[in-house]
């Protein structure tokens, strides 16, 4: 068994590769192999049979079957990936092209087709019985590897072909299985672990235990425990070793009734309620908690006393809030006062000790009902406790900020350990091992042998056995393997991969065969024809640098014929080393018979040690060379086995040596001289130096012995001796940050920040007097205070903690109900400010938010199913009020109901209407119910009331015009006598029927002996006494059990309790009439008679609000109808809303319905754009109801501030509009404060309270307001100077590039202040960053405020317009402050003037180009005069400056289009501030807006389509820019351009330019609220435009090519400046330094200008001087005077037009008007009078 062990940075892979199964060499090991005999029977494999064949060799064959099988089952209890199969396959004499095929679980691994030549046999291994073998017999040696995980092998092998009489044999099988580690589950061929046991991660192809979770146990397999169990006891490995337990203390066991430590409370943040009763119960256990902050246990006194390995073991919880795993925090466990253990509690719990192994095992989870998150873990930590413990501290430091963390601990002891054992399980059958590898032994088990960290079971060649180790022959103890194979029978696959092989070309792999010496087999490297001739050469790189080498080897001839000779040389030895029989040579061969091989041959064997001289210089490889010399004898071959190399190593971190000793160390800081460094102890475990705890110089492992100066030596550690901390760095005050005493090690441990001197060191204790207080590690202003430039200052009374400002709240006081809410206390959800109160008080339980009053509800919970109405939260439709919060839904059926059976009104639309008893709602009359359907279905028209059926003949009631068609419950309605069926579905009278046709039924004539509708008989005379007069009978019929009495079919009389009606119908009289008439209350008789009047009835009607009861008439409390005797009646029994049994609450008023007196208060609002840097508060102030005034008001209030603050009040205007009797008051307020401070309350004291009164009657309540201002910073003198001066300076530099520019404009080279508006328009966008600006960059910046075309918005302002129909909504608030809004309509309109200015210009120069050329014309013809003439100079002159205006207007016609890009390249930043504010606003309620939003997605469309045109149109040839056409008509593309065709990326500037402008205003805009990532890619824009520029130098100018270079770095710096700005914002408020960097801003700004302004002159001045040249000349006869030269007169100058040359004006004009001009210049003009 042998193993490959490859050495990587930290772990050790172990692949095991071991013989399965040795077979065919005797009898006994061949009996499992089966053969077909030749009778086709089968039978084991024997020696093989005489009759065949007689074996002349040594080695053992069987065989001599046609086909042979070898079933051999896996091993099931361990786990493999690979198996390599070894044999040796023997043709025995003839063989003439007979395949031999070997199978593998069906798969092919041997196919060969052998054919021998006759020729004289040499080498015979098994001689044939008839005849002498006639041929050489040929060995063939197999060896077959795969990946393999099958549990059987199925070996099959055939022979094919003819003759079938070919004889084979076999011999020597070998099956290698590479087995997986112990703990594997799953490994690949290399024997690396891929998957492993109990969910142990494999690491680097091995299982590596997790010492810092759990346990390693041993019992007697591995297995991981969170605890050792009874009878064991952990040791500092991490490893439960056989041992018992002492206890020296311990608290808080289970179910505990007491405990014995003691809890200091942090001083600010703990509870001082909770009388230090610290016992709460988590899942069913008790443990000592919650702790929070800085609390800490303390137990003391005591003594513990141990003085051997202690185990400290307890459950620590863990409990968070809401997001608090983000925040962290952790606990100290100390003895004595110092820190022994450090537990960090974030994601995953981090353990720290300096003196001992902790161990946390995995995470728990538990159920506390105050938290969101409950873990716990079991905490073990095990040391050598060498001093007594006279104090144990359990020091909390977790944060004091929401959200907070808590923790609790139970189950604490302390336990002394004794070990009774050392158990470590080593694998292999290694009794003890090396930590680092388990299968690198140290000691052996019974019955095996230590030889070079492994155990074997005999001792190899050149070895001798000492006790139970083999020791090396002729060797001293100092050596070291790096090569030791070939002593055994193993294969040596692995240790082979440590070897190379440098002829890869000639052997694809290191070749090794077998052979058996004496009664031990061998694996040999070599074999037939591996060494023959050719020197192989092979390559052992040692892990070691080493100065001297030992090889050891023996070497064995096999068939070994005489003279012939081996050859082993090395590149460490300039003379190889001869082995063969002469005694000369330097090895001398020595017989061993016939072992192998021809049996007429012997083998000879060699031992070979070689020893190398000394290295002058070390090195780490070695090669040697094998060779067979002379090749004698062709089947004669060599092998080597039992081969080792062994070398003298350098000491260890030696770089270089030789045999006197290291000469170069290495280089390290862990390392001095081959030694570990101070602070670096030897860990035996890594072999390496590892570094020592915080402050200690000289250490072992868990222990220091001797300190650095500065530390002291504390129970084996070190602690700073200034604060007896356990720091990197010990210091009281240096570097620690803003309210720390004491601080230490560093918090970023980086070379820069430790170098840098403003780096922060952690704290530890905090000034307390400036109200500090220590927040984990570091320094807070205590809650309730906040940081203002180093100094904690209070927060207001309504926050409970701030930042920045004493308003800017981050959290607030929830006994107060109030929550964070924008950074303000709010009231929270269903809680209302009262005035004069901190607490908000809750509304009712059923108004979601509300005002004023707790009943004064605004809005109402919409999952209670409420609605707003007159101001309370009453039930939805379809729901009533149950007296719960949530309503309860109706019956489906109902509208509104009271209750799930009382209906109030019903659903119209499925035809319902409330029932008499109003209660329920049924189908309207002319409908019925449908089953499962909500709605009524109609009757037929004809019914009035019907059966589930909308047929005409399912009637059960009929209309007053119709009645039942036959006499039973269900019938058909007809229309009744004397109606008739008409066209609209009705039975119309016939008595309103004029005249009808005699065909008609409404037709009628008595005594035409027909019976008709309004007869009752027709006898056709006029008899009275015959029964039959005037075709009625004496007693008409009467159908309605109501009518007493009917004449005709008509009722004329009703029963009691009724009266007719107008229509003759039958209606009830009023409760309180026994009999009426007329009408329902007109009572003949009566129920009750008034005491006063007995012919008088008492009329007590429900409808007015009484009833009768008990004989007697009284009022109904409860049904809504205020009566006499009750002072109100809301319709229902509740309190609470105003009216209870029938009285009056107190704090309402009751008439018709109940109101709670709403008192008048004073409501403030603060302008959102009033400055912090300015004294000036614009207020509004109101009041919350309609008031009515009486008398003349002036003054609402008497103002005045609470702090005595000066202030001027500036305006104060009563905007109170009195179109009603009763109004809002509104005062416009406008006051200076001219004192500094930052929390200013304004105090609002009403004047002559009794001349306001509101509608329910009642004035203000309370008299006095206040309201909190903004603060006001006031800046010093010096300040406001300093930013006068540079601003003043900033502006005269700007006046004198605006004169520039108008002399540009008048002389030619406006183009040269293009670029001057792009900075201007750049640095006034700057102001839209969204951070706050101090007094000098917020005062500076508005001096650019003219450079944004905005201004245009207050000359053309449709902004009124727009918000009088819509109320636009208001963009972010620094675009708000600037005058902006988030409709396209508002901001587009400056745009739009610009656009239809250039256009206007373009119209003029039109018309005014018309006009001149018609003028010029008529000049022309008109007045002509010829040369010969004196001209008129005047018209001379105004006809010059008509033709070079009409030039002008027809170049600016002729640019139009050119004009336009212009334009538009000049406002594209406004374009797109209007595009992506409208873009940005979500608001799209009304059409207005949205067509405002359809419109700037239109434009945004437009725009990217002119780019995606000009990208395209600036992808020509260079030529195509040269042409007239393009250059008028688009030449403001590639204005100033370098068309370079080398670089046609400089062509796009101008489009370049563009996408910077569109992406600025898109950063500047949406990502207003990422403050930081709003500037850093704004500045990234500048960088990468200066690069594109700097790359492709686009610019034709030079100047311009540094101007817009420069531009875009001071732009850049200043950006940057405005970032470290927002990041000291961050840190906390600090106005000095604020200002500071607001200097660098303003200075950074300032440089542009000043750079822009003298390249401005410096370029403009070059253009005059190439544009004219009069200017030229002049400046050189100035420096003519200088330099005193005389120069001549140039008496050819033109006088008349000094643009032009003498040249240009021969070239135009003919000699004769040449020699005029000439003259003309000599003569004086004439003026006409």
């Amino acid at each position: 068994m042998k193993a490959l062990i490859v050495v990587t940075q930290l772990y050790v892979v172990i692949c095991e590769w071991e013989v399965y199964k040795h077979e065919l060499y005797d009898v006994a090991s061949s009996s499992d192999w089966i053969g077909l005999n030749s009778d086709s029977t089968l039978s084991s494999l024997t020696t093989i049979d005489s009759n065949i064949c007689t074996s002349v060799s040594s080695v053992y064959m069987v065989g001599g079957k046609d086909k042979i099988w070898r079933r051999i089952l896996m091993p099931t209890n361990r786990k493999f990936s690979a198996i390599r199969i070894e044999l040796d396959f023997y043709y025995i004499d003839v063989w003439d092209n007979t395949r031999t095929i070997i199978y593998l679980n069906n798969e092919i691994i041997y196919d060969n087709t052998y054919k021998s030549y006759l020729t004289t046999p040499q080498v015979i291994y098994c001689q044939t019985f008839s005849i002498p073998n006639t041929n050489s017999d040929y060995l063939d040696k197999i060896a077959h590897s795969q990946e393999f995980t099958a549990n059987q092998i199925n070996i099959e092998i055939v022979k094919l072909g003819l003759p079938i009489t070919r004889i084979f044999t076999l011999s020597n099988f070998y099956l290698y299985v590479q087995f997986c580690d112990k703990y594997c589950d799953v490994c690949d061929i290399n024997g690396n672990c891929l998957k492993c046991e109990n969910n142990i991660d494999p690491k680097n192809g091995s299982c590596q235990f997790i010492s810092y979770k759990e346990f390693q146990l041993y019992n007697p397999d591995l297995q991981w425990v969170d605890k050792c169990p009874l009878g064991y006891i952990p040791d500092l490995n991490s490893i439960c070793q056989q041992g018992t337990t002492t206890v020296l203390f311990e608290d808080l066991q289970s179910n505990f009734a007491s405990y014995l430590f003691s809890l200091i409370k942090d001083k600010y943040y703990s509870d001082k309620n909770d009388n230090n009763y610290r016992i709460m119960e988590i899942n069913g256990e008790k443990i000592a908690g919650p702790f929070m902050y800085n609390e800490q246990l303390i137990y003391s006194p005591l003594s513990i006393i141990s003085n051997s390995l202690t185990l400290v073991r307890f459950r620590l919880y863990f409990l968070h809030y809401n997001q608090s795993q983000q925040v962290g925090g952790r606990i100290n466990l100390k003895f004595n006062g110092f820190k022994v253990l450090e537990m960090n509690d974030y994601d995953e719990v981090l353990l720290f000790s300096n003196v001992g192994k902790a161990i946390g095992n995995n995470q728990n989870q538990c159920q506390f009902a105050n938290y969101q998150r409950c873990s716990y873990r079991d905490i073990q930590f095990i040391m050598n406790l060498n001093y007594e413990i006279n104090t144990i501290i359990f020091e909390g430091r977790f944060t004091i900020i929401k959200p907070f963390r808590g923790w609790g601990i139970t189950d604490f002891q302390i336990l002394k350990l004794t070990q009774l054992g050392n158990v470590n399980e080593c694998l292999g059958y290694c009794m003890t091992c090396k930590k680092q590898n388990k299968k690198s032994c140290l000691s052996c088990q019974t019955g095996y042998y230590l030889f070079d960290d492994k155990c074997v079971t005999q001792c190899p060649l050149q070895t001798t056995q000492i006790g139970t180790i083999c020791q090396e022959n002729g060797m001293s103890n100092s050596f070291k393997y790096i090569f030791n194979s070939f002593y055994d029978n193993n294969n040596y696959q692995s240790e082979m991969s440590k070897m190379v092989l440098n002829q890869p070309s000639i052997f694809q792999e290191i070749k090794f065969s077998k052979f058996k010496y004496g009664m031990n087999e061998y694996s040999i490297l070599g074999g037939l024809s591996i060494f023959d001739g050719v020197p192989i050469t092979y390559t052992i790189i040692s892990p070691y640098q080493f100065y001297k080498a030992y090889i050891k080897m023996n070497v064995i001839a096999i068939d070994y014929q005489v003279d012939d000779k081996f050859q082993i040389s090395t590149n460490l030895e300039s003379n190889p080393y001869l082995v063969g029989t002469t005694t000369t040579y330097n090895f001398q061969f020595v017989s061993v018979g016939n072992q192998v091989g021809n049996g007429n041959n012997l083998e000879y064997h060699a031992e070979v040690f070689i020893e190398t001289t000394f290295l002058l210089t070390s090195t780490n490889s070695l090669q040697i060379t094998l060779q067979r010399l002379n090749s004698v004898g062709v089947q004669q071959y060599y092998g080597v086995y039992n081969f080792r190399i062994m070398i003298e190593p350098c000491p260890q971190f030696c770089q270089s040596c030789d045999n006197t000793g290291c000469l170069i160390w290495q280089i390290d800081v862990s390392l001095s001289s081959g030694q570990c460094a101070n602070g670096y102890y030897y860990n035996q475990y890594s072999e390496d130096c590892q570094s020592c705890f915080t402050g200690c110089m000289i250490c072992q492992e868990y222990s220091c012995t001797t300190c650095y100066s500065g530390y002291i030596n504390q129970n084996g550690q070190c602690f700073c001796s200034s604060n007896l901390e356990n720091f990197l760095v010990c210091s009281n005050t240096q570097n620690c940050q803003i309210g720390c005493l004491i601080c230490g090690e560093s918090q970023q441990l980086t070379l820069l920040s430790i170098s840098s001197p403003s780096y922060l060191q952690q704290c530890v204790k905090c000034d307390e007097s400036k109200y500090y207080w220590l927040d984990k590690d570091q320094c807070r202003c205590l809650e309730g205070y906040y940081m203002d430039i180093s100094v904690c200052l209070p927060c207001s009374k309504y926050c409970k903690a701030c930042q920045k400002s004493p308003r800017i709240c981050t959290d607030c006081d929830t006994s107060l109900n109030r929550e964070l809410h924008y950074q303000q206390c709010e009231c929270k959800q269903g809680y209302y400010e009262q005035e004069n109160f901190l607490d908000c008080s809750q509304c009712e339980q059923t108004c979601y938010t509300c005002r004023f009053f707790a009943n004064y509800c605004t809005s109402c919970y919409p999952d209670q199913y409420r609605t707003i109405l007159n101001r309370k939260c009453e039930c939805q439709d379809g729901y009533f009020d149950e007296g719960i919060s949530i309503c309860t839904k109706c019956n489906p059926k109902c509208l509104t109901c009271s209750s799930l059976t009382n209906c109030l009104s019903c659903y119209t639309s499925q035809n319902r209407k409330l029932s008499i008893r109003n209660s329920t709602c049924i189908c309207m009359l002319g409908h019925f119910e449908v089953e499962n359907q909500l709605s009524c279905d109609s009757c037929h028209f004809s019914c009035q009331q019907c059966l589930p059926s909308s047929k005409n003949d399912m009637c059960t009631r009929c209309p007053s015009s119709r009645e039942p068609s036959i006499n039973q419950t269900v019938f058909a309605c007809n229309c009744k006598r004397g109606y008739y069926e008409s066209n609209m579905k009705e039975c119309s009278d016939c008595r309103n029927y004029s005249n009808p046709p005699s065909t008609h039924y409404c037709y009628s004539k008595c005594g035409d002996k027909i019976i008709q509708w309004n007869e009752d008989c027709d006898d056709g005379n006029t008899e009275p006494k015959d029964g039959c007069y005037m075709c009625l009978l004496p007693n008409s019929y009467c159908f309605n059990s109501l009518c007493s009495k009917c004449e005709m079919g008509i009722c004329v009389k009703c029963i009691d309790g009724y009266y007719i009606n107008k229509n003759n119908q039958c209606e009830k009289c009023d409760q309180s009439c026994k009999t009426c008439i007329t009408r329902y209350d007109n009572c003949t008789s009566c129920v009750l008679y008034d005491d006063k009047n007995n012919l008088k009835c008492i009329m007590c009607q429900i409808d007015k609000g009484y009833q009768i009861l008990d004989n007697n008439c009284v009022s109904i409390c409860g049904d809504g109808l205020k009566v006499d005797k009750e002072g109100c009646d809301d319709g229902n029994d509740k309190s609470g809303d105003g009216c209870t049994q029938c009285k009056v609450e107190d704090g309402w008023i009751c008439e018709n319905t109940c109101e709670r007196i709403i008192y008048p208060i004073i409501l403030m609002t603060e302008s959102k754009f009033d400055n912090q840097h300015d004294g000036i508060r614009n207020l509004e102030l109101i009041t919350n109801i309609k008031l009515k005034t009486t008398g003349k008001i002036d003054n609402l209030c008497q103002y005045s501030f609470k702090e005595s603050i000066s202030f001027d009040i500036l305006i104060t205007d009563n905007q109170t509009e009195t179109k009603d009797d009763y109004n809002i008051i509104k005062t416009i307020l406008k006051l200076q404060i001219n004192d500094r401070s930052e929390n200013p309350i304004l105090i609002c004291k009403i004047l002559n309270s009794d001349k306001y009164i509101s509608e329910q009657g009642f004035t203000f309540e309370q008299m006095s307001f206040e309201f909190p201002l903004i603060p006001f910073y006031k800046q010093s003198q010096s300040v406001i100077s300093a930013t006068t001066s540079l601003l003043n300076f900033s502006k005269y530099v700007l006046y004198i590039l605006f004169g520039l520019a108008i002399f540009a404009f008048l002389v030619g080279g406006l183009q040269i202040f293009w670029n001057l508006l792009d900075v201007l328009q750049l640095i006034s966008y700057l102001q839209f960053f969204n951070i706050w600006y101090p007094y000098n960059v917020d005062t500076y910046f508005q001096l650019f405020d003219f450079a944004q075309f905005d201004f245009i918005k207050k000359v053309v302002n449709i902004e009124d317009i727009i918000n009088h129909h819509v109320n636009s909504p208001e963009p972010d608030y620094k675009f708000a402050q600037q005058g902006y809004s988030s409709t396209f309509y508002i901001n587009s309109i400056a745009v739009f003037t610009v656009f239809m200015t250039t256009l206007a210009i373009f119209i003029g120069c039109r018309l005014g180009f018309v006009f001149l050329a018609k003028l010029l014309q008529y000049y022309s013809d008109e007045n002509d005069t010829s040369l010969e003439e004196e001209p008129n100079v005047i018209k001379f002159i105004l006809f010059r400056i008509s033709r070079n205006i009409s030039k002008m207007f027809l170049n600016i016609i002729g640019e139009f289009t050119s004009g336009l890009i212009r334009t538009f390249m000049a406002v594209t930043y406004d374009y797109n501030l209007s595009i992506f504010l409208q873009i940005r606003s979500s608001n799209l309620d009304n059409a207005l807006l949205q067509s405002s939003f359809a419109l700037s997605i239109i434009f945004l469309l437009l725009q990217l389509f002119f780019l995606f045109k000009g990208f395209t149109f600036m992808s020509n040839q260079p030529f195509f820019y040269q042409q007239f056409f393009i250059k008028q008509k688009y030449g403001s593309l590639y204005e100033g351009i370098d068309i370079q065709p080398t670089k046609p990326y400089s062509n796009y500037y101008n489009l370049v330019l563009l996408c910077k402008k569109i992406l600025f205003i898109l950063f500047l805009v949406n990502l207003y609220y990422d403050t930081s990532l709003q500037i850093i890619t704004c500045s990234m824009l500048n960088v990468l435009f200066a690069v594109y520029i700097i790359y492709n130098t686009p610019l034709q100018d030079k100047f311009e090519y540094f101007k817009t270079v420069g531009s875009e770095f001071f732009i850049w710096l200043a950006e940057i400046f405005i970032l470290g700005l927002y990041y000291s914002q961050q840190q906390g408020p600090d106005e000095n330094k604020e200002l500071l960097i607001g200097w660098f801003i303003i200075g950074a700004c300032t440089m542009l200008i000043i750079y822009q302004f003298i390249l401005d002159i410096k370029q403009h001045y070059e253009f005059l001087i190439k544009e004219y040249k009069i200017i030229s000349k002049l400046l050189s006869r100035i420096r003519s005077l200088f330099r005193k030269e005389e120069y001549r007169e140039e008496t050819q100058d033109n006088l008349v037009d000094v643009k032009y040359s003498k040249q240009t004006l021969r070239g135009k004009m003919s000699t004769q008007a040449t020699l005029g001009i000439k003259q003309r210049k000599l003569v004086t003009f004439k003026f006409e009078k």
